[in-house]
């Protein structure tokens, strides 16, 4: 939804995921493979090691893989993670305590899921119910963050992302914070994931810049920035 870009390859290539062309090898043995699935595409990944398109969410989660889905709806969820159980209720804010440095969560925070645009998404339940309502024995499988908008599966391997940065439209100021905050949670994700992210701000140390030239708007920033993103606006020194 923002500035254009309708696609989950092309916000990924956006921010600078390195994105494997079809039937590209890749060097398996520096980390492991992985995995990125999003809206509406549980039959197939966005981002597969091997450059393919078809791979199902069940058959990447082995000890091999890491995934990590992004804003998967409820028919998603149930076709691709069958074995994970979630509520459909609306979700604005959340409190966790911070992850370890172990955890695939790190560096993400209650403020970077507070959705400023509410409404109702497939939330991840630790506990599973019997067919009477009552609640089973938690899944230590299955760990769920908040209110479960976020949840970590596998041991560490799958991990769950319920908020999709393209599901909010970065030109409206009320979704504006939501979207970066968002953008920001999967790019520390894919980060923790060791999915390599290029940014052309090195080389341009190098080069001077050219005549009516605004490269600070690419390579930077995901949305334009507006006057009210000057930290200094109101200071008078």
């Amino acid at each position: 939804m923002y500035n254009g870009v309708v696609t989950e390859r092309e916000y990924l290539a956006k921010i600078g995921v390195v994105l494997p062309k079809i039937g590209e090898p890749i060097d398996r043995n520096t980390y492991a493979p992985v995995h990125v699935f999003g809206t509406g595409i549980a039959g197939h990944s966005i981002v597969h090691p091997d450059g393919k398109r078809e791979s199902t969410v069940t058959d990447s989660r082995t000890h091999e893989n890491l995934v990590l889905t992004i804003g998967l709806k409820e028919d998603d969820l149930k076709t691709a993670l069958p074995d994970i159980v979630f509520k459909t209720e609306e979700h604005i804010s959340t409190y966790f305590e911070p992850f370890k440095m172990d955890s695939p969560l790190r560096g993400i925070g209650p403020a970077d899921v507070h959705n400023r645009v509410p409404k109702n998404y497939p939330l991840i339940q630790e506990r599973r119910q019997t067919a009477d309502g009552r609640q089973q024995q938690k899944d230590g499988d299955i760990v769920a963050v908040g209110n479960g908008i976020l949840a970590v599966a596998d041991d560490g391997r799958t991990v769950i992302f319920g908020m999709a940065p393209w599901q909010f439209a970065s030109d409206k100021q009320s979704e504006k914070r939501t979207f970066r905050r968002s953008a920001f949670v999967l790019a520390r994700l894919l980060g923790n994931m060791n999915v390599d992210l290029r940014t052309p701000l090195v080389e341009r140390f190098r080069g001077p810049v050219g005549k009516d030239e605004k490269r600070w708007l690419t390579g930077l920033y995901l949305d334009e920035p507006e006057e009210w993103d000057d930290p200094y606006r109101f200071f008078r020194w």
